[in-house]
């Protein structure tokens, strides 16, 4: 994660309502039930929330949105300089949106942990409808890493097979993987992960498409696909894995979009859990 985290506050979360997080996420049916839970649940709620915290901080602390701030990445190059208002702003909820991130990393720990207790081994995860199997596959060997203690072995794993999985479902909508062929007559290109979220955000929900975007792709948040695919992180640790092991759940439950007569629809904070 980078350097630099300016805006912050203190939240006392009692533990009795972390507890009653993980026992909701666990339940009392089965192993599948519950990483379908798990995966429905987004560490992200509706934007204007974060807005709302910025702007309250921002008013107590008039200073952080004056003075030019910067944002040092892998080797110490900056990757973020905030001088205006409206940067300070933007740069302020990544910074908050990514502590929130970092406190689920560790609610993550403790929820996969229940889950195992509760129903033995996860190693078998989810069917996926929309995931290619051989991608299945290799999430379920990861989480096999994962319960083996092999964090770092588990993320290296996962990561790659997330971006392949949102690939497969920019395929399924029709959305484009590919650039389009160059003028010189050079073949066209693989999008990179982050443009080809930014092309799906009208398909995603928007909480979907903001922690997609800051865990996997953000150079000024967690940026876990580039930092392990690019060599640029010693090791992954625990939270790493526990996170990319949510997204994957998350995104196993991602399907079509209810007609509105459907009753029943997968809620997230109000988001639908759909695409």
């Amino acid at each position: 994660m980078p350097s630099e985290i300016e805006i912050s506050a203190e939240v006392s979360i009692p533990s009795e309502e972390i507890d009653k997080f993980i026992s909701q996420i666990v339940g009392d049916d089965d192993l599948q039930s519950a990483l379908t839970r798990f995966g429905v649940s987004l560490p992200l709620g509706d934007l204007q929330k974060s807005l709302d915290f910025v702007e309250e901080m921002l008013r107590e602390h008039p200073l952080q949105g004056i003075i030019p701030r910067m944002t040092l990445g892998a080797e110490n190059a900056m990757i973020r300089k905030a001088d205006d208002e409206e940067e300070h702003r933007e740069a302020a909820v990544t910074d908050y949106e990514t502590r929130i991130l970092g406190f689920h990393g560790y609610l993550y720990v403790e929820t996969l942990a229940a889950i195992k207790g509760r129903y033995g081994s996860i190693e078998s995860w989810l069917d996926a409808p929309m995931i290619e199997p051989v991608v299945v596959e290799k999430v379920r060997a990861a989480v096999a890493l994962y319960e083996q203690g092999e964090y770092d072995a588990a993320a290296s794993m996962l990561a790659p097979r997330i971006e392949r999985a949102i690939r497969s479902i920019a395929r399924q909508l029709g959305f484009p993987v590919t650039g389009s062929q160059h003028r010189d007559g050079r073949l066209s290109e693989v999008k990179s992960l982050r443009p080809l979220l930014d092309t799906l955000k009208i398909a995603l929900p928007d909480a979907t498409h903001r922690y997609l975007k800051l865990l996997l792709v953000d150079q000024t948040s967690f940026n876990l696909r580039n930092r392990i695919s690019h060599g640029l992180i010693d090791e992954a640790v625990q939270t790493d894995a526990a996170l990319l092991i949510h997204a994957a759940c998350h995104l196993s439950v991602l399907g079509p979009a209810p007609s509105p007569d459907e009753e029943e629809w997968l809620t997230t904070g109000g988001q639908e859990a759909t695409v």
